[in-house]
């Protein structure tokens, strides 16, 4: 996750004045909310059950919880790898 949010934000910042900029601002969002899902609930959640932390039952909850962001995440990624092969597409096209 790391590489891919440092890979679009220097995109982003190298392109944000030409033409290219929207589809780089849009793989930015993308990437910062994958990574704000990932650091708020999985990170602290996969710790906790590696810890023991949780009953069965909140288990059973949090794993749900897990996967329906897990999908939400999912999307976000998809969101974010469209768009930044349409910053590239935009950014080779303007340079032609």
């Amino acid at each position: 996750m790391i590489p891919s949010i440092i890979g679009v934000v220097t995109c982003f910042i190298w392109y944000r004045k030409t033409k290219a900029s929207k589809p780089w601002r849009i793989a930015l969002y993308g990437v910062i909310a994958g990574f704000l899902i990932s650091a708020i609930y999985h990170i602290p959640t996969n710790f906790g059950f590696l810890g023991g932390e949780f009953t069965q039952e909140a288990t059973a909850i949090r794993l749900q919880w897990w996967v329906n962001l897990h999908w939400v995440r999912t999307a976000f990624a998809l969101l974010t790898a469209v768009y930044s092969v349409l910053g590239f597409k935009t950014t080779i096209e303007a340079k032609l």
